[in-house]
């Protein structure tokens, strides 16, 4: 732990990678990889912890811990990590004054995995459609590229898609669309990648 807070103290405070896995137990328990990176794309991890759930008051804790072990997390300016609800409020409240992202893959396996043919009672070829214009919608480069692009969702997809990001996307655009501030303090990062090759 010593050597973690060491580098973070000396250079890693502007962004923050979390992510989690479950496939290195039996149980099933996630094992948060907590990663730090600085501006010549060097990264360190910062903290590793088996948790029994992911349930608020455990990713409380754990954040309490981090940021016991970690004084100048203060000066963290990009939390980035996957779409979890628990996580993300969790996050808010540990890192106020910081920008929360989500990890561009995570975004595109999301949609990826909520927008089947069975789940949107949508053909094959109109899921295909949707997650083209969906890829775009993603790496729109201003709110009106978005804007049209949305537009162009509600004129061609079914109403259900559109629906869909409308009720759970479009209110958080800004931490997962790559043109709206997606870059400001991200050191050009787009996904948790780093973690995913160390998990």
């Amino acid at each position: 732990m010593r050597k973690c807070k060491k580098y973070f103290q000396s250079a890693y405070c502007d962004i923050v990678f979390v992510d989690a896995t479950y496939k290195l137990n039996d149980f099933r328990m996630p094992l948060y990889v907590i990663m730090i990176e600085d501006s010549l794309g060097q990264s360190e991890v910062a903290a590793i912890c088996l948790l029994n759930s992911e349930e608020r008051p455990v990713l409380q804790r754990l954040m309490k811990c981090f940021q016991k072990h970690n004084p100048d997390f203060s000066g963290i300016k990009v939390v980035m990590a996957d779409k979890d609800i628990v996580e993300r409020d969790v996050f808010k409240e540990a890192f106020p004054d910081a920008s929360l992202l989500i990890c561009k893959f995570h975004v595109l396996r999301t949609f990826n995995r909520e927008i089947t043919t069975e789940k949107m009672g949508i053909s094959s070829a109109q899921r295909y459609v949707a997650l083209e214009i969906i890829q775009k919608l993603v790496h729109s480069t201003s709110e009106e590229d978005y804007k049209a692009n949305l537009k162009l969702i509600q004129t061609t997809c079914p109403r259900q898609i559109l629906n869909y990001i409308e009720t759970n996307w479009h209110e958080i655009r800004n931490e997962w669309i790559l043109g709206l501030n997606y870059f400001e303090g991200s050191l050009m990062n787009t996904t948790n990648n780093g973690i995913e090759s160390f998990n």
